[in-house]
């Protein structure tokens, strides 16, 4: 008799986690007209569904099912960035990538039963996690160096 794993909630949350991220950067792919921002976002977007979608994917072939969970600031969110009157610097602050963040990847591996299939997906994932950070927050920065030239030119 097998037991189930310990970390299928972390999967789970993953799962969760990334498909409402993948709606919120879509919504926003649609609005914006900037170049530079669409490549971003572009990679984003897709990285959030993937990421989404191999973590269902994990949870099948270990013999369960996702359990889908609402996030009660997914509307909000999603509002939020679907509003053509923000800003694509707006957008990047509200999701807060013009601060420091602590790094939310670091216990993810203290699960020292998790098998190594599963393994490799969270290594995989935590990586594109980071760089997909790394992005953003350039972004925010060049974003922010732009609006500051602007208003300084103004």
């Amino acid at each position: 008799m097998s037991t189930k794993p310990s970390y299928l909630g972390l999967l789970n949350a993953v799962s969760n986690g990334e498909t409402h991220a993948a709606r919120y950067f879509n919504a926003w792919l649609k609005l914006t007209t900037d170049p530079e921002v669409r490549a971003v976002v572009r990679v984003v977007a897709n990285r959030e569904a993937e990421h989404a979608l191999a973590f269902e994917k994990r949870l099948i072939e270990l013999g369960y099912a996702l359990i889908e969970r609402p996030d009660p600031a997914a509307d909000e969110k999603l509002a939020y960035l679907s509003d053509p009157a923000r800003t694509d610097l707006d957008r990047l602050l509200h999701l807060g990538y013009g601060e420091p963040r602590e790094d939310p990847f670091g216990g993810f591996f203290d699960d020292h039963t998790i098998d190594p299939q599963t393994g490799a997906l969270l290594g995989r994932y935590v990586a594109e996690e980071r760089d997909t950070i790394r992005r953003l927050r350039a972004l925010t920065e060049t974003l922010k160096a732009r609006a500051a030239g602007a208003q300084k030119a103004a």
